[in-house]
């Protein structure tokens, strides 16, 4: 067929699929179908062109998500989600367009939303907006942030919140070791050995307050 001139049933696939597929599955899907059905394969430009032309849009709406926007909507490092599609693909189902697409991996948000179901300990410690944010459900957003409100140290362990210590000469309690640390002019790692050694910092000696 020609090369420039669209049918209808091109257009009306065209605008079937805008809206619902991030732009580079899209294109991909696109001329999946117009291989499998004799039509022209179209690049990336003409489809745009077409598209908005005929009052589509390339931006989907809200289904799908890249591992790099997660990253920057939960405040976490870009390992995080690379971390969890390596461990749980069968849950998330990532799709990579290809390499023309710097690597970007999309991820569909119901999938995203089963997944904080089956492991909410992922999520520990991340602000409730930014849960929000990314999940789009208020009970979930809640109960994840109240029964993990620390970040995962591992799988399944979560890092503690930090221990008050107490200077035993002066009865000073301070809420963390590195408190203690800047109060006296030592390092963090001085104090945390005269609490495992019993042993005095600074000229003091110093043992775990309650919290």
């Amino acid at each position: 067929m020609n090369g420039t001139y669209w049918t209808q049933p091109e257009t009306d696939k065209l605008l079937e699929l805008a809206g619902d597929l991030p732009w580079p599955i899209l294109c991909k899907r696109y001329n999946a179908w117009a291989k499998a059905t004799g039509y022209t394969a179209r690049n990336s430009n003409a489809l745009t062109i077409h598209l908005n032309r005929n009052g589509g849009s390339r931006v989907p709406v809200g289904q799908w998500i890249t591992t790099g926007a997660i990253h920057k909507i939960l405040g976490v490092s870009k390992n995080v989600p690379a971390k969890w599609i390596r461990k749980w693909p069968e849950i998330l189902k990532p799709v990579t367009p290809g390499s023309n697409f710097r690597g970007r991996i999309y991820i569909r948000r119901d999938y995203l939303l089963l997944f904080a179901r089956q492991h909410p300990e992922q999520f520990g410690g991340i602000p409730i907006p930014n849960l929000l944010m990314l999940l789009e459900n208020e009970p979930l957003a809640q109960s994840i942030a109240e029964a993990y409100p620390y970040r995962p140290d591992g799988i399944a362990s979560y890092r503690r919140p930090p221990r008050p210590v107490r200077c035993v000469e002066t009865g000073e309690i301070f809420p963390s070791i590195l408190a203690a640390s800047k109060a006296v002019y030592v390092t963090k790692h001085a104090i945390w050995v005269a609490l495992q050694r019993s042993a005095p910092s600074a000229g003091f000696h110093w043992e775990y307050a309650p919290a």
